[in-house]
């Protein structure tokens, strides 16, 4: 089965002050320091940094999380995101998401009779969050007393018993502590996997953003009738549907959802909105799925 990922180049151009995959020896010349990774990847070594401050990925971050050179590496080269075990499981995860878009089969609207793009964004293709979301969503605690103001109003936290809570600020000052950040200034933008392992957010994924004609038309239309379906939509900061009102109106996409939580996958989608086209065409940092390859591998 052929697949192709049509994507912007290794290189974030939207960054403000550095790109988040930069070559080594550009970003530092030939004195690396020994605790930043540096990444052997086919198109060079490279360092991944803050697009905001431009502090680079180290080992120690990088073990905090699970991260290895290999999984850093592939993500480089656009093979699969990090989250994802190997190249394989990305490939079913694509081959599902096809079927689901190219399929009359299901009860229920089709994606098939309009037009579908489909685009990888997040940490999971660039390490680093974008400087968008760093900046608009979620930042890396700048000290130990931030962390643990970010763990007690997290959502994610809210409702737990005290000992509960404390034990996490406990082991997530712990963890803070072993990044040895008091060598660098600490990054504004987190990295894949932090936030859940300092007990701020869930276990990281693999964010899908999905543009198709179809849901907007089918959302539009109900909205209509409740009103509430396009407030959510507005709420979103990029104009995305909320998913329960997706899964609502296509069962082909709720069928998908459950197929790939199934699968044990990492994947989380999100629906963008009638604007959505604009918005992928702009973020060069996206990897773009090429569904057409899979048409034509199914044929």
């Amino acid at each position: 089965m052929s697949m192709s990922l049509d994507g912007g180049g290794l290189f974030l151009d939207s960054a403000p002050a550095f790109e988040r995959a930069i070559l080594a020896h550009e970003r530092f010349g030939e004195a690396i320091p020994t605790d930043v990774l540096e990444i052997q990847a086919e198109h060079g070594a490279f360092v991944v940094c803050c697009p905001w401050t431009g502090v680079a990925l180290t080992s120690p971050m990088a073990r905090a999380v699970g991260l290895t050179e290999e999984a850093l590496a592939a993500m480089l080269e656009k093979k699969f995101p990090l989250g994802v075990k190997h190249a394989g499981e990305w490939d079913d995860i694509v081959r599902r998401l096809a079927k689901a878009c190219n399929n009359d089969a299901y009860d229920g609207p089709s994606l098939n009779t309009g037009s579908t793009e489909l685009a990888v964004g997040g940490s999971a293709i660039a390490c680093f969050s974008s400087a968008q979301t760093a900046f608009a969503k979620k930042q890396f605690p700048r000290s130990e007393e931030e962390l643990e103001r970010q763990i007690r109003r997290s959502r994610y936290n809210q409702g737990l018993p005290e000992d509960v809570l404390s034990a996490k600020v406990a082991d997530a000052r712990a963890v803070y502590k072993e990044l040895n950040l008091h060598r660098h200034p600490p990054p504004q933008a987190p990295w894949f996997g932090i936030l859940a392992r300092l007990h701020i957010e869930p276990p990281a994924d693999v964010d899908i953003q999905l543009h198709s004609t179809v849901v907007n038309e089918i959302l539009l239309k109900k909205s209509i009738i409740h009103p509430a379906i396009d407030a959510r939509r507005w709420a979103d900061r990029l104009g995305r549907w909320d998913p329960q009102d997706v899964y609502e109106a296509i069962p082909a996409l709720a069928d998908l959802r459950g197929n790939l939580a199934a699968t044990g996958a990492p994947v989380e989608l999100e629906f963008l909105g009638p604007a959505g086209r604009t918005v992928i065409a702009g973020r060069r940092d996206w990897w773009r799925i090429d569904l057409n390859s899979e048409r034509r591998a199914s044929s």
